[in-house]
């Protein structure tokens, strides 16, 4: 299997199960706990606040915002977010793959090639389907809710 000290990418939908409970929260929160080598674009933190403010505006907050956002920032501090660089764009440019995908998985999809080529290795954790098959396509090991 994988082990702990492999660097691993981050969607935000990982984050987002453990913050707001859903069905894959205890599977989240093992991946999130079990690989310490974190890393992901900023586009992270934009996804994770917006996701949560539309939760707290639809009432699905089980306690206020200010609970949540204060839990995203102690989790903002375990990660190491990617500005989006040159190097990033010139991966959406040149892999065709990517048009299969959403603009922002593209955006991450290319976060992770480029810090993949740097690393030498790279997993990819996310519970998105549409991502997850993106990933799988560009070669990378995908860690999502089915992961034990």
């Amino acid at each position: 299997m994988f082990t702990s000290d492999e660097p691993i990418y981050v969607d935000s939908s990982v984050l987002l199960a453990v913050l707001l409970g859903h069905p894959q929260a205890e599977t989240a929160a093992r991946i999130w706990d079990g690989h310490p080598r974190r890393l992901t674009s900023i586009l992270f933190e934009a996804e994770c606040r917006t996701v949560l403010r539309r939760a707290d505006r639809a009432g699905r907050l089980a306690l206020g915002l200010p609970e949540f956002e204060r839990d995203l920032s102690q989790a903002l501090t375990q990660v190491s977010l990617h500005d989006l660089e040159r190097g990033v764009l010139d991966r959406l440019a040149s892999l065709p793959e990517l048009g299969s995908c959403r603009t922002l998985d593209a955006v991450h999809l290319a976060t992770a090639v480029l810090l993949r080529e740097r690393l030498g290795t790279l997993l990819f954790a996310t519970f998105d389907r549409d991502l997850a098959r993106c990933a799988r396509g560009l070669g990378f090991a995908v860690l999502d809710d089915n992961a034990g």
